[in-house]
């Protein structure tokens, strides 16, 4: 349902931005492979990516 909100509102683009990296950072933990070192390169990325999305949100709603 977020993905179907309409892309000129700013706020709801942050939030389906912010609710699609979460949904693939769920994804990557179902489907894990790789080391050790991969798994904390890609838990970083995610957590990163997540951070800078929930970010703008926080400008958004205050």
């Amino acid at each position: 349902m977020i993905r179907e909100l309409p892309d000129d509102y700013m706020h709801y683009q942050s939030l389906r931005d912010y609710y699609t990296k979460v949904a693939a950072y769920a994804s990557y933990f179902e489907n894990i492979s790789g080391s050790y070192n991969d798994l904390i390169e890609a838990s970083t990325e995610y957590e990163t990516d997540i951070q800078s999305v929930k970010e703008a949100l926080l400008f958004d709603f205050g």
